[in-house]
């Protein structure tokens, strides 16, 4: 009977002692390895893109809290790195669309540029055919004033001469009428 006793006294602790380590176990599984594996998880989430994690644990001085300190600090960072990332897009969109009027405002430019060109060049040509014309009208008004200059001295000649017969005559005629009335 003492010897039962004993055998069941051992088996009443064993018994005791498989509850405690059980009870540890459990305690160390919600306490450890549950903080652990949803670390991990958000990690896995975090490294995936996700940022919409949210990240407890943070506020007690355990390993666990720091790495939950640590996990938090990276998803801040990437929150910080896809806004820059988001930004940088933005403004090379940006760029972009500037770079795309600028070269529509040149090529605008370039084009009405070109039409003008090439209607000074029309007006120039039209300008030099004009002032060929007037070239060509000034030489034979040039032409036509000096054949009119010249028939104009040829008839104040003739007319001094007209004059000068006419003095000699009018001179011839009294003469004769000098001799007739003597």
């Amino acid at each position: 009977e003492l010897f039962f006793d004993r055998c069941l006294q051992v088996l009443g602790l064993a018994f005791a002692l498989s509850v405690a380590v059980t009870l540890l176990a459990f305690a160390i599984r919600r306490s450890i390895v549950r903080p652990v594996a949803e670390i991990t998880d958000k990690m896995g989430r975090l490294a995936a893109g996700d940022t919409a994690i949210t990240v407890e644990g943070t506020d007690a001085e355990t390993e666990l809290a720091a790495l939950a300190r640590a996990l938090e600090v990276f998803r801040s960072n990437e929150v910080e790195r896809a806004a820059a990332v988001e930004r940088e897009r933005r403004e090379e969109a940006l760029r972009a669309e500037r770079a795309e009027r600028i070269g529509n405002l040149a090529r605008s430019f370039d084009s009405r540029v070109g039409r003008t060109l090439v209607a000074l060049d029309t007006s120039v040509g039209e300008l030099e055919g004009s002032s060929r014309a007037l070239s060509t009208s000034a030489e034979a008004t040039s032409l036509r004033s000096s054949t009119v200059a010249a028939a104009a001295e040829q008839a104040a000649a003739n007319v001094q001469t007209a004059a000068a017969a006419t003095e000699e005559l009018f001179a011839s005629v009294s003469a004769i009428r000098e001799r007739v009335t003597e």
